[in-house]
């Protein structure tokens, strides 16, 4: 323990020194993009790749380098809140929480997970879905809840039991938005009582929500639909059928005036072979776009970084992947090799 204490204050001497903004904004060269690496599931292979789109310098594993070990876990997804990271993880199971300047390890929840997925938090209080045991007889997941977190100390108050599989979750208020993606609802939650406030009605399979300009909320549905939230009412006010969407772990994002909506679509054909397209599409629209900005076949992540679009690609799963940088016409402006399986960014 001691040695180990002694390392990591030597990592945050080195930060500290090289360094040379009053502002300090992360890692040595100040890198302005993260990249999640989700990794190899089996592996647990799951890390951040930082990236300064002014020198176009690159570094591996920040998270690796800052603390001395690595993240051991498969990343699901990178949320912001205070100061601070929240990294959902599974094989194993956790919730890693880290400094957003320093990238320092500040606590970790190993224990009273199952298949955890998404994380939101406002004050003192933090929440995290969880889809269940995966059960090897039904192929679904048996006994999902909502994991209530005390910010505090960082332990598990309590849990809720839930009806579906809980995936995407959201704060709007003093409420509390879950999507129920094996189901054609989101149930709202007060925060302070922790109890339903209502359940909204959507076209079936609601996965990734997003709120725009207006403060509604936008939902991207496995089934191929993107439906509007008036939060003022909670109820869906507008729905755009035929979207292409990739029938699992929808990615989803708003640009920085949140009023536009780029989102990825994969699908395969009778050979499965993979097409992947990312698509733009207002909010102002009353029909889902027909053509692509960009296209390949393996792109896995995407993320808009003012004028600048990101996108992951899992090269086939082959090895560590690329991420391509394009303008929203969808020419190339540049990429980047990042960690196993890209899946998302956090822009700073």
């Amino acid at each position: 323990m001691k040695i180990n204490n002694i390392f990591k204050l030597f990592v945050l001497s080195i930060f500290l020194i090289t360094s040379c903004s009053d502002d300090d904004s992360g890692p040595s060269f100040q890198s302005n993009v993260l990249v999640i690496n989700e990794g190899n599931f089996l592996s647990a292979e799951g890390s951040i790749t930082g990236f300064n789109s002014s020198t176009g310098e690159v570094e591996a594993d920040l998270y690796h380098s800052t603390n001395g070990f690595a993240i051991a876990a498969t990343i699901q997804q990178v949320e912001t809140f205070g100061n601070e990271f929240f990294i959902t993880c599974n094989n194993p199971d956790k919730l890693e929480v880290i400094n957003s300047t320093s990238l320092m390890n500040s606590g970790t929840i190993s224990e009273g997970f199952a298949s955890p997925y998404a994380f939101a938090a406002k004050g003192d209080k933090g929440f995290v879905t969880n889809w269940g045991m995966y059960n090897g007889v039904t192929f679904q997941f048996d006994g999902p809840f909502l994991a209530v977190i005390d910010l505090s100390d960082l332990t598990i108050s309590s849990t809720i039991p839930w009806d579906f599989q809980p995936q995407d979750v959201l704060v709007n208020g003093d409420n509390l938005y879950v999507s129920n993606v094996n189901s054609n609802s989101i149930t709202v939650l007060d925060i302070a009582t922790l109890e339903e406030v209502v359940s909204i009605e959507t076209p079936t399979g609601p996965d990734k929500m997003e709120l725009d300009a207006a403060g509604d909320i936008w939902v991207i549905c496995t089934s191929g639909n993107l439906a509007k939230i008036d939060v003022a009412t909670n109820e869906v006010v507008k729905t755009i059928e035929n979207v292409p969407t990739s029938g699992f772990n929808e990615k989803m994002v708003l640009n920085a005036e949140k009023n536009k909506i780029y989102f990825l679509s994969t699908t395969y054909d009778a050979d499965w072979v993979a097409t992947s397209n990312v698509f733009e599409i207002s909010t102002t629209a009353s029909s889902a776009p027909s053509t692509p900005i960009v296209s390949s076949a393996s792109f896995y992540g995407i993320g808009i970084d003012g004028e600048i679009l990101y996108v992951g690609d899992h090269n086939n799963y082959q090895g560590n992947g690329t991420v391509f940088r394009y303008d929203l016409q969808g020419e190339v402006i540049g990429n980047f090799e990042s960690g196993i399986n890209p899946n998302g960014f956090i822009f700073r």
